[in-house]
């Protein structure tokens, strides 16, 4: 007998190594960790809502018990600051030394977009939590659209506030020039003219020179950050002007924000995808979850945070527990029609959601300040 093996043979055991290997590994990976990266502001310009948007996330995990398919959940939580190169070493820093599945936020646009062209060098999933109009990667989405959400305002001011003219202030950054762009389309587009529109640097502490540019004009649109926003709305009161102030988008509403901003926010109006105030079921349940869980309502922060993880859930879900990003891509983009606290929302082919979105008057209910619902816009498309 030959002591030479078979050919046949030979090729029939590395098949077969083959197909364990392969088997091992989907086996493996239904055992390791699914580790979800948050970058999230702790510190910069936007840190007041860090604490919110931790919470938010949490949340989220926690209503599946920190498991998807079998797997346990990690979070591993990064600084954005205010700085997009910062925030792109904080994902790279994920990517690359802690091996994470998907990458959540940042919380503002211009951060969010760096983020986005790393993510499509990367090839890693990547949701952002704030509003941005043009991702850059294949595999990132945005829960809103700067100019879309803003375009709702600009209809609200003209139709429902009856304004024929506008003065515009914005923070000058990407999602500020976003939301600038969507409410004077639609202003301009009923017939509305803008009469003064003015860029507000970050940071900046004292509104009075801006308010004193502002003109008569029949109603005040404002996109602004802290402190500019607590400036603004403290200031308004002191110079004694009295035209509607609508907050174009992201009003601030997070209940510590309108807490300290207190009566001056009182009658002023506002725009966001959501507010513990909306009447139905699943944000009744969810408002009473979080207040349970945390000891008061949630806001905007929160809300948006719990809803980029929930996306990474629900598709997670779908693909089986897959977390692959080829896996994780085309189940996000096939999620249609999902109902959250704020309404239904749908992620289309371009990344971007179609949204409810809703206008706003703030009030006070009890101990807190709120915002009110006063008009709902349906299917808010990107822009």
């Amino acid at each position: 007998m030959s002591r030479k093996t078979p050919l046949l043979f030979v090729v029939l055991i590395a098949a077969a190594s083959l197909l364990l290997a392969a088997c091992s590994g989907a086996a493996s990976q239904q055992d390791e960790e699914i580790r979800v990266g948050v970058i999230m502001p702790l510190t910069g310009l936007a840190a007041a809502v860090g604490p919110e948007v931790q919470m938010g996330v949490e949340f989220a995990f926690e209503q599946v018990d920190n498991q998807i398919a079998g797997r346990d959940v990690v979070l591993i939580f990064e600084d954005e600051t205010d700085d997009p190169t910062n925030a792109v070493a904080r994902a790279r820093k994920l990517v690359e030394e802690d091996g994470v599945d998907v990458i959540l936020g940042p919380q503002l646009a211009h951060t969010a977009a760096a983020v986005s062209a790393y993510a499509a060098e990367a090839g890693v999933p990547h949701i952002g939590f704030g509003a941005s109009d043009t991702p850059t990667s294949d595999h990132t989405f945005y829960p809103g659209s700067g100019r879309g959400d803003a375009y709702a305002t600009g209809l609200f001011a003209y139709e429902d506030l009856e304004a024929r003219t506008a003065a515009v202030l914005y923070q000058d950054y990407l999602f500020g020039q976003q939301s600038r762009d969507g409410f004077v389309a639609a202003f301009t587009d009923q017939g509305g003219e803008i009469i003064s529109e003015q860029a507000v640097p970050f940071g900046t502490p004292d509104m009075a020179p801006f308010l004193e540019g502002i003109g008569d004009a029949d109603v005040i649109a404002v996109l602004l950050l802290n402190p500019s926003d607590f400036a603004f709305v403290r200031q308004y009161r002191e110079f004694g002007l009295d035209q509607p102030v609508l907050f174009i988008s992201n009003a601030p509403q997070e209940a510590p924000l309108l807490a300290e901003m207190g009566d001056a926010v009182v009658g002023m109006y506002g725009s966001s995808w959501y507010s513990p105030l909306i009447e139905s079921e699943a944000n009744g349940e969810f408002v009473g979850a979080f207040s349970e869980r945390y000891g008061r309502p949630p806001g905007m922060a929160v809300h948006v945070a719990y809803s980029a993880a929930s996306f990474f859930i629900e598709a997670a879900q779908a693909a089986n527990g897959d977390t692959s990003p080829e896996a994780l891509t085309a189940a996000l983009v096939g999620l249609d029609e999902v109902t959250n606290p704020a309404g239904t929302v749908s992620i289309g082919a371009d990344r971007g959601a179609t949204h409810d979105h809703y206008l706003f008057q703030g009030g006070k209910q009890g101990e807190f300040y709120v915002w009110e619902v006063a008009k709902k816009y349906e299917a808010v498309e990107p822009r």
